[in-house]
């Protein structure tokens, strides 16, 4: 069977693409800046390589995985996360000599990955998005300030999820943290504040040259931080509209591999609306696992030039995020406890819970014990709960 090599184990997507490698039969090694890694430890990973953190050495990164894929001879690596993602375009022809990778080209990936370029497209297009200032300057924004229509969100141009999104609710508040968001984080963009009781909507997918294979919708039930973040608890749907316009993002953009598109309902006119485009694998992969679509093998097969056998994600399947995710949220929400679906709903057979599965022990005993230790560190705190 292939050799794949999966990055980024310290996160729980990839511990979800993992095993859903492992279960099609596949031999997966993996790789992570520490052995504090959930991935490390499932029972489908034959091997694991700690590699320097991406983010701080890239070069050493680099030089470390190009020498990896020479010796090891992979069928094909899959990066989970954006600063692997951005070190294999670096050097895509040399990856390419040595195994197989499917990803966008590098121009389109960093269009995706940049929140203005992604907006500024969708508008073109006829995707829906909030009114939005593209980066403006603070005079601009001070020669606009009795039109702005508050509350208003501070969103960096270029990173993932909601790192660094700040929401402003008049010109005094806009004006102290917009020179610190832009100092700390680079150009942003401001943007209208959708009511938060509108749903956040998803839809996971892969595509080839533009056109998408499969893809599945989802809504968040329950997000961390609770005024908006990752979701904590995510149910599948079938919803036409968000699905139709990611395949229109996915065209214009000639996209190959996987990504997310995040939308947010507008409560005043009930259209779903652009957030932003995640240029791979998503935090809630585990919702597509248990919903019967394995995305990691399509993967895969699409590296590999073979037939991409699609799967259809059963509408109804919910997963929840429990450690640290599902939990803070019911600790930091004053509804608690007239919340629908209620925390305490464990018994709920179309409902699971991500990572803690029988069927690999030893990676769910080692996803408590890595979740346990990440929770005593501020670093991880910092990005993978409050997004900053």
């Amino acid at each position: 069977m292939p050799l794949i090599l999966v990055t980024d184990a310290w996160v729980g997507k990839s511990l979800s693409a993992i095993r859903s490698l492992g279960e099609a039969g596949y031999t997966v090694h993996a790789i992570s800046h520490t052995y504090n890694s959930f991935g490390f430890y499932s029972k489908y990973t034959k091997k694991y390589f700690k590699f320097p953190n991406p983010q701080d050495e890239p070069d050493a990164y680099r030089i470390k995985l190009l020498a990896l894929l020479a010796k090891n001879k992979y069928d094909c690596i899959i990066p989970m996360e954006d600063a692997v993602i951005k070190i294999i375009l670096d050097v895509r022809p040399e990856v390419e000599k040595l195994t197989h990778v499917a990803l966008p080209l590098r121009e389109n990936y960093y269009s995706a990955y940049n929140k203005m370029e992604t907006l500024m497209l969708a508008d073109s297009i006829g995707v829906p998005i909030p009114k939005t200032l593209f980066q403006p300057s603070v005079e601009e924004l001070r020669g606009q300030e009795n039109d702005l229509p508050f509350p208003l969100i501070i969103k960096p141009v270029s990173g993932s999820g909601s790192r660094g999104l700040k929401k402003v609710h008049n010109a005094a508040e806009l004006f102290k943290h917009y020179p610190e968001i832009v100092g700390h984080y680079g150009p942003c963009v401001v943007q209208e504040a959708l009511p938060q009781e509108g749903k956040g909507l998803g839809v996971g997918l892969i595509a080839e040259n533009g056109h998408v294979l499969c893809s599945y919708s989802y809504t968040r039930l329950r997000e961390f931080p609770v005024t908006g973040g990752p979701g904590t608890l995510r149910e599948v749907t079938d919803d036409a509209a968000t699905k139709a316009y990611a395949a229109k993002l996915m065209h214009a953009l000639n996209w190959t591999g996987v990504a997310m598109v995040e939308f947010k309902t507008d409560l005043k006119t009930g259209e779903p609306k652009l957030m932003e485009i995640n240029p791979r694998f998503w935090g809630s992969l585990e919702l597509a696992r248990y919903a019967g679509v394995n995305l990691p093998n399509m993967l895969v097969q699409l590296s590999l030039g073979e037939e991409v056998i699609t799967q259809t994600a059963k509408v109804g399947t919910r997963a929840r995020w429990l450690f640290p995710g599902d939990i803070a949220h019911f600790v930091f929400n004053p509804k608690r406890f007239s919340m629908q679906p209620s925390f305490f709903n464990f018994w709920d057979k179309n409902t699971f819970t991500d990572h803690l599965q029988l069927v690999d022990f030893k990676g769910s005993v080692a996803f408590l014990i890595c979740s346990f230790l990440q929770f005593f560190s501020p670093k991880i705190w910092r990005m993978a709960i409050f997004r900053k």
